[in-house]
Formats: structure tokens, C-alpha cells, sequence
């Protein structure tokens, strides 16, 4: 894993490959490239050859900061893995955390280490796991569970079928006694029509998500946000940002807000690295481009790729949510915009949507409300939480709307939520009680 300019801070790209070096005459031979087509993994820091054949490492999903360590077996001739062993949890939220293979040749027995640090950087779990030698593969494990235990199996599955049997007499003897009474035990307890649950907005190809943080999805609908670095994200998002209704981002002001310490041949060459790195990543996005016109960057997006920043605001704008609710409700309930980043030059971007979303959001909870439709105005009031998280008409459209489901007691944990989330804005308590919301 790694980039042209040496710098993963920049951005990251991964290679399956292998080289071998000759350390007498300094040749380094290129022996295999293997066409990855999984999730994106990186190895340990070590491996175990065993023999000219084949060797041993450990490999797992970096970008995932909760993961699974697997055994890989590959072939030093053609690169050909086998996934070996069982997996070992790995949480990888800290840099300092890592884990190493070994192999002692005395027992036979393959050693991992798993060292994980604490949030202070300076205590720190380690965990120790063995394994016989040489693995085996899941495959090799059925095939021996199945041919030494089928006659157990075979039994245990008949004992079970007697069992279904049996259970299934005795519930039609009874079910017949208390039908009439299921019945009416479970009428009362049915959900209205507009209790479902939050909707999931469900990523399309060729698609970026402002809402609840960046998420990016390429031409075959595969997850790439993992690609994009700290800064990779920050110059796509601030170029993105002076490209919508504007005319794009010069390298001077680009340069100021991302690299304002360094001195100018270096900021030269981090921005030229940085913009490539980008470049290649929106290669994989049909309908988004990176373009230099005028002397500003742009992000140039058309028809074939999806913006759910671009969408929401041409709801709002066009003051048409009733032909495009479902939609507007899936973007503003997927979270916070631009959540989780926090630099000051994203601060006008983020207030600039917040105060044309608020006061949209609230109209349209309140007309939900109006109309009966308690489930939607719920959703939308939650939606005005990710802007203002003390909005006290929000609070009202909510907590009513719950009553009206018949969520009284939903009701009352969101109120109590609320008053807790104000009195530590605030410093002072809320000044109505339950009872006064209720219309």
C-alpha cells in the first residue's frame, strides 16, 4: 500500500505484487502481480517462508478500525493464496497497534502477537495465539468433519425431526383451545401504518454522500471512501465546495487553507501529488471530474453521478418535497451533514445548507403533523436535531407525534433527551415540563 510520492498522507493505493532482491549484486526482480478483485487488505510487518514454495502472513482490512486478522498461505511462484486457520479480532484504531507471526520450529506451532493501545497511546493489551503447523484450510475441515462424524450427524438430524414433530402435534392440539384468545391479545398490539422504522438510503454506482459523512461509491457500486486520506479529503470536499453555484477554487487559496506553514516548492509538490492521487480516484466515478479551467479546480459533476448534497438542495430550493419525500427523507436521516469533519474552512459550507435546511424541515414536519402523517414529522424533527440539537419546535412536533403513535413512553425518552442535551449547551434546565408539550 502506498503512492508514487512516498507520502500516504496524501493518499493510498494497493499493490498485490512481489519482488525478490538479489543483496550481493542489488538487482531487485519483479516475480508476480496478482489481480485483487476482494475487499482491500494489507499485511503485518512480518511473514513466515516456508521452504522455496510457499510463505505465511497475516492480513486484514486496515480501513476498518474493527477487524479480523486471517492467515494467508501464497505461492512464491504464481502468487496463488489460500486463506488457512481461523481469524483473530484485531481492533486497529491506533497506529501503534499492530500484530507479528512468528513460527518455532521446536513445538511446530505458529505464534501471533497482538499488540493494542489504549486511547492514551501508553497502555497497551497484548494477546498471544498459537496454531499447529501447518494450517489447515476450511475445506480440509469439512472434508474431515463429514467424513469422521456423519453417522452422528445423521442421528442428531433425525432425533431432531422428531422431535419438530412432536412439538408441532402438541401446539395444533392447543392452538386449536386458544385461537380466540391470540386473536385478541394481539389486535391491540398492532403497529399503524406509519410506524416503520427509519428508511436506509441504499448507495447507488457512481454516487457521493454528503449526509452522516463522506461516503463514495465507484461505477460498480463498490465503497472507495477508504481511499481518500485526511487530506485527500479535504482538498475533494473544499474543491467540491467552490463548485457548486461557484466558479471553482484557485491554487493560491488551495494552497493557503491546506498547506498555509509550508514553504512553496513543497506545498508545490504535495498539491501536484495530492490532485493526481484525486484525479485517479475519480477516475473510478462515472460523471465526476477533476478539471483546471481558468486558473481554479473544479469538480465537474454530471447526470451519471449522484449528489445527495445537489438533491437535497434542489428540493428545497424548488419547494417540492411531495414528489420527492421518500428521497429527501432517506438523505436528512442519514446524519449530520459533513459529519466527523471539523476544520474552520468547511464552517461557511456546512452553515450556508443548515440555514436553508432548518427552517425547510421544520415546515415540512409541522405540515406532516397537520396532515396526520406522525411517522414522517418524527422523522423530520429528528432530522432538525443534526442541525440544531436543542430546537424546541422540533421537540413538539416530535414528542406529538409519538403520543399520536400511541409512543407515549418513546415520547418521554426523547424528552428526556432533549432536557439533557440543553442543560449541557445551556448550563440551565429546561424550562417546560412533559405535560406542557402535549397539544
Amino acid at each position: 500500500m502506498g503512492n508514487e510520492s512516498g507520502f500516504q498522507s496524501v493518499g493510498r493505493m494497493y499493490y498485490y505484487d512481489l519482488y525478490a532482491i538479489d543483496l550481493d549484486s542489488g538487482v531487485v526482480r519483479k516475480m508476480w502481480e496478482i489481480p485483487w478483485e476482494k475487499e482491500h487488505v494489507v499485511p503485518v510487518r512480518n511473514m513466515v517462508l516456508a521452504g522455496d514454495s510457499v510463505f505465511y502472513t497475516l492480513c486484514y482490512p486496515e480501513h476498518f478500525s474493527r477487524s479480523l486478522l486471517k492467515l494467508y498461505r501464497f505461492s512464491l511462484r504464481d502468487g496463488s493464496f489460500q486463506i488457512v486457520g481461523d481469524s483473530i479480532p484485531i481492533v486497529s484504531e491506533k497506529i501503534t497497534t499492530h500484530a507479528n507471526l512468528y513460527f518455532d520450529r521446536h513445538s511446530s506451532e505458529l505464534y501471533t502477537i497482538v499488540q493494542a493501545f489504549e486511547n492514551d497511546d501508553i497502555a497497551s493489551e497484548m494477546k498471544l495465539y498459537s496454531l499447529l503447523y501447518p494450517p489447515a484450510t476450511r475445506k480440509d475441515l469439512l472434508y474431515y468433519s463429514v467424513g469422521r462424524e456423519q453417522p452422528d450427524v445423521l442421528f442428531f438430524c433425525l432425533l431432531v425431526i422428531i422431535l419438530l414433530i412432536a412439538v408441532f402435534l402438541i401446539i395444533k392440539r392447543k392452538g386449536r383451545n386458544k385461537a380466540d384468545k391470540l386473536i385478541v391479545d394481539v389486535v391491540p398490539e398492532a403497529r399503524g401504518p406509519e410506524t416503520a422504522d427509519t428508511p436506509q438510503m441504499e448507495s447507488v454506482p457512481n454516487s457521493i454522500y454528503l449526509f452522516g459523512g463522506l461516503s463514495v461509491y465507484d461505477r460498480k457500486n463498490k465503497d472507495i471512501t477508504y481511499l481518500f486520506s485526511s487530506k485527500l479529503r479535504q482538498v475533494f470536499l473544499l474543491i467540491l465546495q467552490n463548485s457548486i453555484g461557484k466558479d471553482g477554487i484557485s491554487s493560491y487559496d488551495l494552497s493557503e487553507r491546506l498547506w498555509p506553514d509550508k514553504p512553496e516548492d513543497k506545498v508545490k509538490n504535495s498539491r501536484g501529488v495530492t490532485l493526481n492521487n484525486l484525479r485517479k480516484i475519480l477516475n473510478e466515478i462515472d460523471g465526476l471530474r477533476l478539471v483546471y479551467d481558468k486558473g481554479k479546480y473544479r469538480i465537474w459533476i454530471e447526470d451519471a453521478c449522484y449528489c445527495d448534497y445537489i438533491h437535497c438542495l434542489d428540493i428545497i430550493r424548488e419547494k417540492n418535497v411531495s414528489d420527492n419525500v421518500s428521497e429527501f427523507v432517506k438523505i436528512v436521516s442519514r446524519g449530520k451533514f459533513l459529519k466527523s469533519l471539523n476544520e474552520d474552512f468547511f464552517d461557511s459550507f456546512k452553515a450556508s445548507l443548515e440555514k436553508e435546511l432548518e427552517p425547510f424541515l421544520l415546515l415540512e414536519a409541522e405540515n406532516a403533523y397537520m396532515n396526520g402523517k406522525y411517522q414522517l414529522s418524527v422523522l423530520l424533527s429528528e432530522s432538525v436535531f443534526n442541525v440544531d440539537s436543542i430546537n424546541e419546535q422540533a421537540l413538539s412536533f416530535m414528542v406529538n407525534s409519538c403520543v399520536k403513535l400511541h409512543k407515549r413512553d418513546e415520547a418521554k425518552r426523547k424528552y428526556l433527551f432533549f432536557i439533557t442535551e440543553y442543560k449541557l449547551l445551556t448550563g440551565e434546565a429546561y424550562g417546560k415540563e412533559f405535560s406542557e408539550l402535549l397539544l
